[in-house]
């Protein structure tokens, strides 16, 4: 980041301003804030750079909203002279530190550093925030997800490494349809994987112009989807009580009808998408 230095000042609270970016951090525990601030100071200044009469808030914004709480007139801060890119790239850090962003809005602040400003590659970003280029990749493909979807992780109902497999799907029906069960059963990372490469392998046979073989297509993967999801499921459980020979046979049973109502299914989605092709 291209600033040294900076001038230690007390300065009125009402020339201070946060400043205008496009990812916004959380701003619960303020009410805490101002009790910490009040029984033991504020133990950090605001970074903050000049502008045309007035100050723009770069880190620090809930210590800013914590002191007007308190009804505070002046603030300390550290006032450094830095460029656009530099105060992005300090307010990101100190939002990611902080943990102040969801996964989805971390994706749209990396996004906007690299398309909407045009400061830097993916790897210039992550080597400016400290963190792996592999870590502001799978970020980035969140954005990939149907609106529904990234609405999900940003209620952390699912992890963004779940999400991030299930950004690999090309087809955003079936990512919902995924994203659903994943959200109903809470599964895990590795279900999740396995369920996607077992389907990935019945996806096979789409035609985009033909609207009732896509529903049936749909409907079908749907169905198939539950049962394999089951069928992950029931391996765990296996795992489980090997010890116990006769609750280990009779799951092995039921894996094995399993088996057999996923492959009737594929079979009869097969057999369904042949009959529209002949009568289409």
């Amino acid at each position: 980041m291209s600033w040294q230095g900076g001038v230690l000042q007390e300065l009125d609270i009402s020339k201070l301003r946060p400043m205008d970016l496009p990812f916004h951090g959380r701003q619960d525990g303020v009410e805490e804030l101002a009790s910490s601030i009040a029984d033991k100071g504020l133990l950090h200044p605001l970074v903050v750079r000049p502008k045309d009469g007035y100050y723009e808030v770069v880190a620090g914004n809930r210590r800013l909203a914590a002191l007007r709480m308190l009804g505070r007139r002046k603030a300390p801060c550290l006032v450094v002279d830095m460029d656009d890119k530099s105060a992005y790239e300090l307010a990101l850090v100190e939002n990611l530190q902080r943990r102040n962003l969801n996964p989805i809005e971390e994706a749209m602040a990396f996004k906007a550093y690299i398309e909407m400003y045009g400061y830097g590659s993916e790897s210039e970003l992550a080597r400016r925030i400290g963190k792996s280029q592999e870590y502001v990749s799978r970020r980035l493909q969140l954005l990939r997800l149907p609106q529904k979807v990234q609405e999900e992780v940003m209620r952390r109902r699912i992890a963004p490494s779940i999400a991030a497999e299930l950004a690999t799907i090309d087809d955003p029906g079936k990512i919902e349809e995924l994203a659903g069960v994943i959200v109903e059963k809470g599964l895990r990372r590795e279900h999740v994987r396995r369920a996607i490469r077992e389907e990935k392998g019945a996806w096979r046979v789409d035609d985009p112009y033909d609207r009732r073989r896509r529903l049936v297509d749909r409907v079908m993967n749907k169905c198939i989807t539950s049962l394999k999801v089951a069928l992950v499921n029931m391996d765990d459980a296996i795992e489980d009580v090997k010890d116990d020979w006769l609750l280990y046979e009779m799951l092995m049973e039921h894996r094995s009808r399993l088996h057999a109502q996923i492959d009737d299914l594929i079979r009869l989605r097969k057999h369904v998408v042949e009959m529209n092709e002949v009568t289409a």
